[in-house]
């Protein structure tokens, strides 16, 4: 990820102070764009007095990364919030394992999950997509376990969630997903307390933000062919504002991304757009949100693949939710579907968006197996406690 990006979550960790909201020292943060990629892993970002504010993106990752710094005290910045998400993905995967009726589903737990590139991939990539996850394995718990109560630690989990959903808003379904299932599972006190602690730690470490969120509207629809855009890429959003004001949009810290007059302007001309279009061609919108939505239960949108490569993944999510439906996982089915509903009825589920999806689809597909001819004989075979010895 660029340090466009990751920068001024790092700079802000290390200059928080409570109340005071996302502040960055542009300095630093320009210190760390342009020092050796080799370098970046082992820098440690630096107080200051001349501090801005930054209102492009939620706050809640710059928390997680104070606590990384807190636990991994002796690692530099990203290093330490590598270390605290690999800490986070170690936890998940003993879940899963933990859960394993038989050494089969044990080893394709493994497989799938705990070890599996792509996922280890997002793990150790220093930026928010991997805390998606979280929520994820909170519901997964519930459906793996119909007798599971999480009693007290519903409370701690409504504070995880609510932080996660700081750094991600577009958890917001799968958080209420959980919580709804503290309705369904908990005594009143724990749902109802849950519920309350979840809403005030948001109200409490939530900072307001410019981020636009009609510039992913807007350039969502460049990931099928269509007469408007070319490509799933930023740029167009860019390319948009210039052709309509004649400016260039300024990215660097400081830059004229991030005045809140250009902001408002950019966020005005990108819904207006989106809005002309979806009134021009709804059912191009309409085609490309059922790509996403069954995408979603697959293994996502590829931006670099051929665009068939894309129709099979929908093809593959399609069959997927249709042998959901089938053996009556609902609430499976229901799951997966929240962690990318809050995107993909206009943006397509590029792995890093659905990251939080994957532990899900695992768990589900790992049923699949077992539930063929010869994994019902191996699983026979390789119920744990009858091998206990």
């Amino acid at each position: 990820m660029s340090p466009i990006w990751t920068a001024p979550f790092f700079s802000a960790a290390t200059n928080f102070e409570m109340g005071k909201g996302f502040r960055i020292s542009e300095s630093d943060c320009w210190h760390f764009k342009y020092m050796p990629a080799s370098d970046r892993e082992y820098y440690h970002f630096q107080e200051s007095d001349s501090l801005s504010n930054y209102n492009h993106n939620p706050i809640g990752y710059v928390y997680f990364i104070i606590v990384a710094k807190k636990i991994f005290f002796w690692q530099s910045d990203i290093q330490a919030v590598e270390s605290l998400q690999i800490l986070i993905h170690i936890l998940i995967s003993l879940v899963l394992l933990w859960s394993a009726r038989s050494w089969a589903e044990m080893w394709l737990y493994t497989l799938l999950y705990a070890v599996n590139p792509l996922i280890i991939y997002f793990v150790t990539f220093p930026f928010y997509y991997a805390l998606q996850a979280i929520p994820t394995i909170f519901a997964v718990g519930y459906l793996i376990n119909k007798k599971l109560k999480y009693q007290y630690g519903s409370f701690f989990i409504a504070v995880i969630m609510a932080f996660v959903f700081l750094s991600r808003p577009t958890t917001l379904f799968v958080c209420l997903f959980v919580l709804l299932f503290f309705f369904l599972k908990e005594k009143r006190v724990y749902s109802i307390s849950a519920v309350l602690l979840f809403i005030a730690t948001i109200l409490v470490f939530n900072t307001s933000t410019k981020k636009n969120p009609w510039h992913t509207f807007y350039i969502g629809i460049g990931g099928y062919p269509n007469p408007y855009m070319s490509g799933l890429t930023d740029n167009n959003g860019y390319l948009l504002y210039q052709t309509k004001t004649g400016k260039t949009l300024n990215m660097g810290f400081g830059g004229s991304y991030y005045n809140d007059t250009v902001a408002t302007q950019y966020q005005e001309i990108s819904r207006s757009e989106f809005i002309r279009i979806a009134k021009e061609s709804p059912f191009m919108l309409i085609k490309n949100a059922a790509l996403n939505f069954f995408e979603s239960f697959s293994g996502g949108y590829f931006i670099d693949l051929p665009l068939w490569v894309n129709y099979v993944s929908a093809i593959v999510g399609l069959l997927l939710l249709g042998w959901m439906l089938y053996r009556k996982y609902y609430w499976w089915a229901v799951l997966i579907a929240v962690c990318s509903l809050s995107f993909s009825p206009y943006f397509p589920p590029i792995q890093a968006y659905m990251f939080g999806s994957y532990v899900a689809i695992v768990c589900v597909i790992v049923q699949l197996l077992v539930q063929t001819e010869l994994g019902k004989r191996i699983y026979q075979k390789t119920i744990i406690q009858n091998t206990a010895d």
